[in-house]
């Protein structure tokens, strides 16, 4: 009795089901019926409320996190006189890399030490593109472009929580 399981599952957890008329064990998709989930597999409502209120904590840490990085405080910080671009930059990057764009293009707009605003793009990269085409128009050295151009890759964190998440606000 040879049967071939589905790539698609492990055979801890599930049985392909062999109901085809010719009889045959092997897993044939036209041929075989879905493979059902194991029946001795059994969760309790205990653990399916600890699973979600896990997710819910997930999810609310992840908000917090993005309403965070788009924060009028961030913003008024930028803009503060008296704050040093020490204490600005250190806020930043706390709350990197969740930035929105309007806090990163306000400090890139602030800050006049190009290796702090290099830092920064850097913990929030990939940067959207509305960012990026803003960063084409300050006159930075070539050498923090190149260094920004390399970390250009992929999906930014704020982007993949705001999509894992469907935060909408």
């Amino acid at each position: 009795d040879v049967i071939t399981t589905p790539q698609d599952y492990t055979a801890a957890i599930v049985n392909p089901q062999h109901c085809s008329p010719a009889g045959d064990v092997y897993f044939d998709v036209p041929k075989s019926c879905p493979s059902r989930i194991r029946t001795n597999m059994i969760i309790t409502v205990e653990e399916i409320n600890t699973s979600m209120n896990a997710l819910k904590s997930s999810l609310a840490n992840n908000e917090v996190k993005i309403e965070s990085g788009a924060s009028q405080t961030l913003l008024d910080l930028i803009v503060n006189p008296s704050a040093t671009d020490q204490e600005k930059l250190d806020e930043m990057l706390e709350f990197s890399p969740y930035l929105s764009d309007e806090v990163l293009m306000a400090y890139f707009d602030a800050t006049v030490d190009f290796k702090d605003l290099e830092e920064v793009a850097i913990a929030n990269s990939p940067l959207s593109d509305t960012v990026w085409q803003y960063l084409g128009t300050l006159s930075l050295p070539s050498a923090i472009m190149d260094s920004l151009t390399n970390h250009q890759v992929g999906v930014s964190v704020r982007d993949f929580t705001v999509n894992a998440i469907g935060f909408d606000r």
